[in-house]
């Protein structure tokens, strides 16, 4: 009976302290779905890393102290044309072929072959410098050639009457000079390529242009007097035409292809006569400084009047001071020729000056 009453005590004694511990959480979700077992033991998160410290720069737009910039990589440095770099995308070369380019250029050069020209005439000193251009243009770029001077004459005629003539100064439009000859002629005008238009300079069209050079600019092939204005104009067909809009200063886009103007002399002739400016006066005198100015004067008003696509001519002069006769001038004080050296070449040096200048070149002489 006692052991009865101490197993009914126990129990009652258990269930107390059972009913009075807390509620232990069972392994069910609140949906009633069991977790899939067994169930992974959390990881603690790791703390946060702490950010690595900047090291200090220096103001924007400074290089640290102590170390260079980084340099550009060079650039191809461009062809050149007797020493003038050709910075245009595009090219024409406009070379004077006329009888006084045979003569001494006071210049030594040396060709491809290696052939040495002592005192060098003047046609070959341009053929050796135009080849040597013509290798370094690169592929992308485009060119062309003009050789330029007079050729078969159509008719002829002198004047020899000092009766009436020039009896005061100025004299009247269209009145003869004392003596001098008078020409028309038909102009002489090769162009490289035949199609009379740009070309890429690549290998195959460079061979021929050398080619063309080698056979129109030689002692053998040279002839005849200058109009400057009838081989620029047929340069100025050839020209690509400017993009439409204007430039950061305001001024009109010019036209990508650049003119190389290399020349001897002063024009002879303007529009297919020699000695006889149309439009200034009816006649002139070979020689006459005076008269002559106004060819000079004519051809730079006429080339600048066909260059409307606004390209850049740069003009070279070559032996200047052995160039054509112009040793005398008429001195309308004593109504006779007065001997003056090379006094009109100076007039020429002009002339190409402000030719080159009227379109934003420059002129260089590569010799006098």
């Amino acid at each position: 009976m006692r052991l009865f009453i101490v197993v009914v005590l126990s129990a009652g004694l258990l269930m107390l302290l059972l009913g009075s511990a807390p509620a232990q959480e069972t392994p069910e979700k609140a949906d009633g779905l069991k977790p899939d077992l067994p169930l992974e033991k959390p990881v603690p998160e790791a703390p946060p890393e702490e950010p690595p410290e900047e090291e200090p720069t220096d103001p924007p737009g400074e290089e640290p102290p102590g170390e260079e910039p980084p340099e550009e990589p060079p650039q191809d440095p461009p062809p050149e044309f007797f020493d003038e770099p050709i910075e245009a995308g595009e090219v024409i070369f406009v070379i004077d072929r006329t009888s006084s380019m045979e003569w001494p250029s006071k210049m030594s050069v040396v060709d491809k072959d290696g052939k040495v020209y002592n005192n060098a005439a003047k046609i070959d000193v341009a053929r050796i410098e135009l080849v040597k251009a013509l290798n370094d243009l690169s592929d992308s770029m485009k060119f062309a050639m003009v050789g330029f001077s007079t050729g078969r004459s159509t008719s002829y005629s002198i004047d020899a009457n000092w009766s009436g003539r020039w009896t005061k100064w100025p004299p009247a439009n269209g009145v003869p000079a004392p003596f001098g000859y008078h020409i028309q002629y038909v102009n002489d005008l090769p162009v490289w390529p035949a199609t009379k238009s740009l070309v890429k300079a690549t290998q195959p069209n460079k061979t021929s242009a050398i080619a063309w050079a080698q056979t129109y600019l030689t002692l053998s092939t040279i002839h005849g007097g200058t109009d400057t204005d009838a081989g620029m104009a047929e340069a100025m067909k050839m020209i690509t035409p400017a993009p439409p809009g204007v430039g950061p200063g305001g001024e009109p886009k010019k036209s990508p292809t650049a003119i190389y103007l290399l020349t001897d002399g002063a024009p002879t002739g303007v529009g297919g006569k020699r000695n006889s400016f149309t439009g200034i006066l009816n006649t002139s005198v070979w020689g006459d400084g005076t008269w002559q100015q106004y060819g000079l004067d004519l051809t730079k008003a006429n080339i600048i009047a066909k260059n409307v696509h606004r390209a850049v001519i740069y003009t070279l002069g070559i032996g200047m001071d052995n160039s054509c006769a112009n040793m005398y001038d008429w001195n309308p004080a004593t109504m006779n020729w007065a001997y003056k050296g090379n006094v009109y070449c100076d007039k020429c040096r002009q002339f190409l000056t402000q030719l080159a200048e009227a379109t934003g070149g420059h002129y260089r002489e590569v010799s006098k």
